[in-house]
């Protein structure tokens, strides 16, 4: 049988394992995931963005909080540059630079985009 026809998440052999817990105090609308750092991105429905790093107590503890004028809709991340862009419910795209350890954002710029929240940012 396979797994989706027996309820298992297990997919060639290998069950996924959790190895951290993250506490928002709301919805979380879009995350990405920092595997080079070990750590996570999210903006979530607190109107906060949030990197998140594995610690050496292998717990993930914010490395920065980054307080948004509304909620967060959805992320790009630009791995080499280091420029992240956070799209918002009021239309709003915001750009931050990234320090190398991701432990320090820098706001960049704000680009209206239109007037309803923004659903998806791709950079070419």
């Amino acid at each position: 049988m396979s797994a989706s026809s027996t309820g298992d998440s297990v997919v060639d052999g290998i069950k996924p394992t959790i190895s951290g817990r993250i506490e928002f105090i709301d919805d979380v609308n879009a995350a990405l995931l920092l595997p080079r750092d070990d750590g996570i991105v999210a903006v979530a429905n607190d109107r906060t963005m949030k990197i998140w790093l594995m610690r050496d107590n292998g717990r993930y503890w914010p490395s920065v909080s980054e307080r948004l004028a509304t909620n967060g809709s959805c992320l790009c991340l630009h791995y080499e540059t280091l420029r992240m862009f956070v799209g918002l419910d009021n239309g709003m795209v915001i750009e931050f630079s990234a320090a190398d350890d991701f432990n320090r954002l820098t706001k960049t710029r704000d680009y209206q985009a239109h007037t309803n929240p923004v659903s998806q940012i791709k950079l070419s």
